[in-house]
Parts: C-alpha cells; sequence; structure tokens
C-alpha cells in the first residue's frame, strides 16, 4: 500500500486547535492493516476553520482516483465499460449505478476500512450485468469481491458514522 493510500484507509477526525488533523484508524476490529501511530497525523497548512474544508477536498480527491482505478478493473474483469464515474457527498446510498452506465460514490468511504471501499465498488459494478439483486447479482458480487460479509456487516454497524465527518 502506498503512503497515499496509507490515509485512505483512515477515519477523520478533525482537531481544530492549530491546523491539525488527526487521522484514527477505523480498520478492521482485530487492528489488522493500521498504519503505524506516526503515519497516523497530517498536517493541514491555513487557519484552524478551514481545516475541515482541507481535509475533505483531500478526501475528495483520494476518492476519485481510488474508486475509479477499482471500478474501471471490476468493470474489465466483467467485461464491462463504464460511461462516467461520480464522486458526491450522498446521504442516503454509498453508490448508484444508472441503466447508461453511470456510477456514482460517496466520497466518504475514503474513510471506511479498504474491504468496504472494494465490496462497494464490486457492488455497483456488478449492477452494469444486473440492474437488481437477484442471486446471479449477488454471484457476480462475490466474483468481484469474495468474502465481502464483513464488509456488508461493517457498513450497516459503522456507516453512519461516515457521516460525522466533514
Amino acid at each position: 500500500m502506498t503512503d497515499r493510500l496509507r490515509f485512505s484507509r483512515l477515519a477523520v477526525a478533525l482537531v481544530a486547535a492549530g491546523a491539525l488533523a488527526s487521522l484514527s484508524a477505523c480498520g478492521p476490529a482485530d487492528g489488522a492493516n493500521q498504519a503505524p501511530l506516526a503515519e497516523r497525523t497530517i498536517n493541514v497548512a491555513g487557519d484552524a476553520p478551514h481545516v475541515s474544508r482541507r481535509v475533505t477536498d483531500w478526501l475528495k480527491k483520494e476518492a476519485r482516483s481510488e474508486i475509479n482505478a477499482r471500478a474501471n478493473a471490476a468493470a474489465e474483469a466483467l467485461d464491462k465499460r463504464i460511461l462516467k464515474i461520480q464522486i458526491r457527498d450522498t446521504r442516503s446510498r454509498w453508490g448508484s449505478c444508472s441503466e447508461d452506465a453511470r456510477l456514482s460514490f460517496s466520497w466518504r468511504l475514503m474513510m471506511a476500512p479498504e474491504n468496504v471501499l472494494t465490496y462497494v465498488v464490486a457492488h455497483e459494478v456488478a449492477h452494469l450485468v444486473e440492474l437488481n439483486h437477484s442471486d446471479r447479482f449477488w454471484r457476480l458480487v462475490d466474483q468481484l469481491c469474495p468474502g465481502n460479509e464483513p464488509a456488508k456487516y461493517w457498513l450497516k454497524r459503522h456507516g453512519a458514522s461516515l457521516h460525522r465527518f466533514g
């Protein structure tokens, strides 16, 4: 995992003092794949009132890059083409897929564990083949993201907490 992506797997807790944004891990319960403590802090230039916006902008940029790469790779695995990928700030869903192959994702997925991001991308890409939640659809999701039950559970249990930031 690159240094850039290491931060992408972390939940953002904004600290107003000294324009410092502290990143704390939100990965698997066993602590696996968490960045070392020294790597969980970033400095954000500017006045404290602007920290939230700057970190949010950074996360959105990371989301665009990371989700585009994952979605295009998954679509290629299904021999499908994505027309457009949008990064949004949705409240009611983590991702969506239209009939004309337009995918949309919440930037807040960047604060979720990596397996959750992988699962949501696989879920939406599977809709390029099946625009429903049939057994065939779920087999495609499993093909793209084997062992996705922990990710689904994490989203149900902790997903709402991603809206506390930004």
